[in-house]
């Protein structure tokens, strides 16, 4: 785990990139941004390895990376036509849907880099993510 967060740690540019070309070429990306963060944040998680591993960044990029891939033969899952609400469902969708836990992590590469985005979730983090009624709740 520690080696993916130093190699994580050289690649800002690179993901501030792709975050910013999704941007560009989607006018709801960023309105999906924010309600992803809403959403996380109604539940008490964030990026840090406390609260879940799961935050905005985790969730911008993965949008991000639903619009450019994700779905079989190398297709995008998300269309850069969607509204926001429907790229919010969509990724929702796809979390559930597919399972990410491999072995005693959670797994879902940048192709580019080769960095698992999702290693400082756990599968108990990533489930309370995908399964409705196990969300934790925060104080706040």
């Amino acid at each position: 785990m520690s080696n993916t967060a130093i190699l994580s740690d050289t690649t800002h540019f690179h993901f501030l990139s792709q975050l910013y070309a999704s941007s560009k070429s989607c006018a709801a990306f960023l309105d999906a941004s924010l309600l992803g963060r809403v959403w996380l944040r109604q539940r008490g998680l964030s990026g840090s390895y406390s609260q879940g591993g799961f935050g905005a960044f985790e969730w911008k990029w993965f949008v991000s990376y639903l619009l450019r891939s994700g779905g079989p033969n190398g297709r995008n899952v998300l269309d850069v036509g969607f509204s926001s609400f429907q790229l919010f469902r969509g990724a929702l969708n796809s979390l559930v849907m597919k399972d990410r836990i491999e072995g005693d992590g959670v797994r879902c590469l940048d192709e580019e880099t080769g960095i698992n985005v999702f290693y400082k979730m756990t599968p108990m983090s990533y489930k309370a993510v995908c399964v409705p009624g196990k969300w934790p709740r925060s104080n706040v």
